[in-house]
């Protein structure tokens, strides 16, 4: 079980997103990151605009495989049809992570 320091006893909106439906609606405005970009542990690394790319500009081996692995998807401003791609919605008091 890891728990989110600060904030693990707050309640958590958890969304499970169906991402071949988000990516068929918004692929123009979706950006992918090679790290999570909010994780500071165990110390933050520098960060600029240039980690995160278009899925035109990532960068892919000659099979069309990311050259390193997609970590994080964003979609710029928005999603306001969030419930068309949504599979589950859960308000969860702790988050267990399983690998």
């Amino acid at each position: 079980m890891r728990l989110l320091n600060s904030y693990g006893k707050d309640p958590h909106d958890v969304l499970e997103v169906d991402t071949a439906s988000l990516l068929g609606v918004h692929a123009n405005s979706v950006s992918l990151c090679r790290m999570n970009s909010g994780n500071t542990l165990p110390y933050p690394h520098p960060r600029t605009r240039d980690d995160f790319r278009s899925i035109a500009d990532y960068e892919i081996n000659a099979n069309g495989a990311p050259k390193k692995p997609i970590v994080e998807l964003v979609v710029d401003y928005h999603v306001p049809d969030i419930s068309s791609t949504s599979c589950l919605y859960a308000k969860c008091r702790e988050i267990e992570i399983s690998e």
